[in-house]
């Protein structure tokens, strides 16, 4: 059995408890004093405006920022994802309507696609030299009268698809969907996660307010499927050891699932939790995300919420703020926490500015003064990096 899945057995009566009394009582458990501990770099991934008015793709390190190279075309960019490996640094994002990879600041050359398909991208991953990156690719645009909604009748049909070096290979079944933390490699073998399902429009494949079946995929293949009596999703994978984990988030039940190896593991939350992120490290499990206690109301507030090995822990940071990633190295756990400045159907959450949670410790995302001094404003952070 997995250590995972043994440790998460063994304290689920507790958790529930302890769930239990941290609702009661309004807050979670309190925090442990931070320890001391070497440094570590971290990377985000953004833009900022220039002079000219324009926003342009970013990415800070510790705080300073980085222009990336802009190739000719539109000026308008952002990076959307970052990852560090050995002494290199790559981006992904958008320039215009072009996606693109950087590599320590220099556009890498374009991915392979098929003529006349749109795609966007969502994660990227590094291994051993090779470059992975996830996102959708459009199948067909036709309207679809049968499978007219509220949105109307405009349908897109997308399937998943990795670019491992630029080249590109669609996962196995159509009608899919993925998003930003659904890419994890470990020993040559390729996860990613998200959602299957039938025809939906553009709106709805935003929302997910169509039921998608949470899906992942093992080096292209099916792999596991939720439960079509719900609508599921899986919004982040990660791994240690032999074991992957993926979070699940049911939002016909309004419930946080952790599964291990493609099998049910635990709940953790209770309450639908939005955009959650979970980081393994060792024999410990983090997840991270903003509980929406009365879901499924969108502008009803929003709990930053941590959990290790299930049990909450109190963040003490603003209730503007929502955790969108979590990541833990050297015994340090890091929480990117954005500020969500507007909620809409269409766009999901519009987010500004934000903080670093360390340890207990809130932290500046970046170096305003640095920022300001190379003629930049108004950053946006979509995405973090911790080495």
């Amino acid at each position: 059995m997995s250590m995972f899945k043994s440790k998460f057995m063994a304290i689920a009566p507790l958790l529930l408890l302890a769930l239990w009394v941290a609702s009661a009582a309004g807050k979670s458990a309190p925090t442990q004093a931070p320890q001391e501990r070497a440094a570590h770099d971290v990377y985000l991934a953004g833009s900022a405006v220039n002079a000219a008015g324009e926003r342009v793709a970013m990415l800070w390190k510790n705080g300073c920022a980085q222009p990336l190279e802009l190739g000719p075309g539109a000026a308008d960019s952002e990076a959307k994802s970052v990852f560090a490996s050995g002494a290199d640094v790559y981006a992904m994002g958008r320039q215009g309507e072009k996606w693109v990879i950087w590599k320590n600041g220099t556009q890498m050359p374009p991915l392979e696609t098929k003529k006349n398909r749109a795609f966007e991208l969502f994660s990227l991953f590094v291994s051993d030299g090779d470059v992975y990156v996830a996102g959708n690719m459009t199948i067909s645009k036709v309207p679809v009268k049968r499978f007219t909604t509220k949105y109307g009748s405009n349908v897109t049909q997308t399937t998943a698809v990795v670019w491992k070096n630029g080249k590109a290979a669609p996962l196995q079944s159509y009608s899919t969907a993925i998003s930003a933390g659904c890419l994890f490699v470990s020993g040559g073998d390729v996860y990613v996660s998200g959602g299957v399902g039938a025809l939906a429009t553009e709106l709805e494949m935003r929302d997910r307010s169509w039921n998608y079946n949470a899906a992942m995929w093992k080096n292209g293949k099916l792999q596991m499927v939720g439960d079509w009596r719900h609508s599921t999703f899986v919004d982040s994978i990660h791994g240690s050891g032999q074991d992957v984990l993926a979070l699940v988030s049911d939002s016909t039940q309004g419930l946080l699932l952790l599964w291990v190896n493609a099998k049910k593991a635990m709940v953790i939350s209770r309450s639908y939790v939005s955009h959650p992120s979970v980081f393994a490290c060792g024999d410990d499990v983090y997840v991270a995300g903003a509980e929406i206690l009365e879901w499924p109301s969108l502008t009803a507030p929003r709990h930053a919420m941590l959990w290790k090995n299930g049990q909450p822990i109190s963040l003490g940071i603003d209730s503007r703020y929502a955790p969108r990633q979590v990541a833990v190295a050297g015994g340090d756990v890091y929480l990117l926490c954005l500020e969500i400045e507007e909620r809409t159907i269409v766009e999901g959450d519009i987010w500004k500015g934000g903080v670093i949670w360390k340890n207990g410790q809130v932290q500046m995302l970046m170096d305003e003064q640095d920022l300001k001094d190379k003629g930049y404003s108004q950053a946006h952070v979509w995405r973090m990096f911790v080495k």
